[in-house]
């Protein structure tokens, strides 16, 4: 009976030195260090803000898109060029609603996973936003000055 008693002590003493305090075992060691809300907030405040600058330039996109279309009738053997600052207007915008539309914080998710995914997210709008402003570039630059200024106003 003595020789169960010692090994179950035995056992026991074991399972103790491989524990860490506090109730962490080895295997919880190699997780991720935790993310501090902060990070997130401050993740997630740049994501919106990128958006943020983005979104005003949508309606002046949409007119500079009519106006290469009308300046496009006007020079037809510049018309590929219009049709190409068009396509890339359209394309940015594109972007941005399909960015809208998927864009949604995984609330109920770990805290690691929220930081993944806002950094992706801040990454595509970082993206949005060098297509949209080189694609307004191209349009003002191929537009006639009164044609761009009124695209915007």
């Amino acid at each position: 009976m003595k020789k169960v008693i010692w090994a179950g002590l035995v056992v026991i003493g074991m399972a103790a030195c491989h524990s860490k305090p506090g109730g962490q075992d080895a295997a919880s060691s190699t997780e991720a260090p935790a993310v501090a809300q902060g990070e997130i907030d401050s993740l997630k405040k740049a994501v919106l803000d990128a958006h943020d600058r983005v979104m005003p330039e949508m309606n002046p996109m949409g007119r500079l898109r009519n106006r290469l279309k009308e300046a496009a009738g006007r020079h037809p053997a510049d018309s590929s060029q219009y049709r190409k600052a068009r396509a890339q207007l359209a394309e940015a915008q594109d972007q941005m609603k399909n960015w809208m539309r998927q864009f949604k914080l995984p609330e109920d998710s770990s805290a690691a996973y929220q930081k993944d995914y806002l950094e992706d997210q801040h990454q595509m709008m970082q993206d949005i936003e060098k297509l949209t402003n080189r694609a307004i570039q191209q349009a003002r630059q191929l537009l006639p000055q009164r044609d761009s200024s009124r695209a915007v106003e």
